[in-house]
């Protein structure tokens, strides 16, 4: 799905960091990656961890971009006579791989609840402390003495970091000059854990009833596909014949039940549909 997105820039200004179609296009590519990562989180950022989130995809998600379209150009002058232009965009954004990276950088699961932990600070590395207090609102941690995971932080000989983590019995590090890449890799690790996800996202049973044709369970798959906030995952298990219609149930995984729930209500009751969640087996 295409995300339509405009940049407007004055090129004759000496302060523009947008002077050509080449700038424009990137910063068109920067803006609609970020649209779509606050689209597929399940819940609002605040105002200063976006502008740390959007830092990060433009470091790290160029790549996210897998095609557009130029909707037009557009040229006026102001009442000084300097030039403004506009140009249009459609961007086709990668929004599997973009919902992976949103994952692995923690905000994805920490963007309504933070993650506690331990952290015990080496050496120079109390240097940077309004650093590490920026890296830890981006990642969505926060510091809580005898929390699991524990990141022992050391500034070691050459200005290179190291970044010890230990959890459930399993310690990883990271090392390198810079302290961004280093903390965002170690906590990689945590949050990228095959059990990360069944400690964060629940796990249950969809059951709706009321259908009367086998098509209905299918096209609402798309439907579900398509709550990207209120949904992480959704597949249709099977579909069972009732005296009464078709039942279909679907295994998904949701950060927010509630907000879920609120989408159901919404969608299925004007279609004379039923459903309740049940424990996964």
């Amino acid at each position: 799905m295409a995300r339509e997105v405009s940049v407007t820039w004055q090129p004759d200004l000496e302060d523009s960091t947008i002077r050509t179609k080449a700038d424009a296009l990137k910063s068109g590519f920067s803006q609609a990656i970020f649209d779509e990562a606050v689209a597929l989180l399940p819940g609002t950022l605040s105002e200063a961890r976006a502008v740390l989130l959007r830092e990060q995809l433009d470091a790290r998600a160029s790549g996210a971009v897998v095609g557009y379209s130029e909707l037009g150009i557009e040229s006026i002058q102001d009442e000084q006579g300097q030039s403004i232009k506009t140009l249009k965009l459609d961007v086709n954004v990668n929004r599997s791989a973009l919902k992976k990276l949103l994952k692995r950088l923690g905000v994805y699961y920490t963007v309504n609840e933070q993650q506690p932990f331990t952290l015990e600070l080496v050496g120079d590395s109390y240097d940077a402390w309004d650093q590490l207090g920026q890296l830890q609102e981006l990642t969505g941690v926060r510091v809580r003495s005898g929390a699991s995971p524990v990141m022992t932080l050391s500034k070691e000989e050459g200005g290179v970091w190291s970044a010890r983590m230990s959890h459930d019995g399993r310690e990883w590090s990271e090392l390198g000059k810079d302290l961004s890449k280093v903390w965002v890799n170690a906590w990689a690790g945590f949050f990228t854990r095959p059990e990360a996800g069944a400690s964060m996202v629940s796990g249950v049973s969809l059951v709706i009833s009321g259908w009367y044709a086998p098509d209905g369970p299918k096209a609402f798959q798309q439907v579900l596909s398509s709550w990207e906030q209120e949904l992480d995952s959704a597949v249709l298990a099977h579909v069972d014949m009732l005296p009464d219609g078709l039942v279909a149930t679907w295994r998904v995984k949701t950060l927010d039940r509630e907000a879920l729930s609120r989408k159901l209500d919404a969608y299925l009751a004007p279609r004379g549909l039923r459903y309740n969640f049940e424990v996964l087996p």
